[in-house]
């Protein structure tokens, strides 16, 4: 028994759910965060990341500037590297990557193509 000495009582609110998923995928990522502000920085952790598909989080446009599959490849000198942005609303996909997918991607507004219908790498 509590008393709340006429105060209104709540029963406490515990949100015992775990991102197991999210934060084993995490785990095995590159933090762009790390590497804020130093595009070398940057390119020798996606180079050096294990593994044939490159996952990296955290990204912003301060580090490296506004990313495509161009720009994405420049920095990581792997088959596949997706970058996510630091908001997840953005990923991008280097040319390797791109090429990967590029059967499942539709024509809708979130996949960016550039002048001539090509997507961007920018999803």
């Amino acid at each position: 028994m509590v008393e709340g000495h006429g105060d209104a009582l709540l029963p406490g609110l515990h949100d015992h759910h775990l991102h197991l998923l999210a934060m084993a995928a995490a785990a095995s990522s590159v933090d762009c965060g790390v590497h804020a502000g130093d595009p070398d920085g940057l390119a020798a952790a996606l180079r050096s990341a294990p593994g044939t598909w490159v996952r990296a989080v955290g990204y912003h446009e301060r580090t490296a500037g506004h990313l495509d599959r161009q720009g994405a490849r420049r920095m990581g000198a792997r088959p596949a590297v997706r970058v996510q942005h630091r908001s997840g609303a953005l990923w991008i996909l280097n040319s390797p990557a791109l090429a990967l997918v590029h059967h499942i991607l539709d024509h809708s507004p979130e996949v960016e193509r550039d002048a001539v219908g090509r997507p961007t790498g920018r999803l």
